[in-house]
């Protein structure tokens, strides 16, 4: 099972959210591969912070500006 998480982190509290989420994911479902679509976040911050810390997880920026 793949999980895809969709994204567009403009204050912290949406950092925070995202970080949760991936947390409960990942307690739950420990070697599942997660992948996050970030949609033209201004605050990528995110990025590392959940790279070092969770396995088996991808981040695609793919810049989407027309994201609502």
């Amino acid at each position: 099972m793949l999980f895809s998480i969709v994204c567009k982190c403009i204050e912290q509290k949406h950092k925070q959210d995202l970080i949760r989420c991936v947390n409960s994911i990942r307690k739950f479902h420990p070697q599942n591969p997660i992948v996050i679509v970030d949609s033209d976040s201004p605050d990528k911050s995110y990025m590392d912070e959940i790279k070092s810390t969770v396995n088996n997880v991808h981040i695609e920026d793919i810049s989407n500006t027309g994201y609502e």
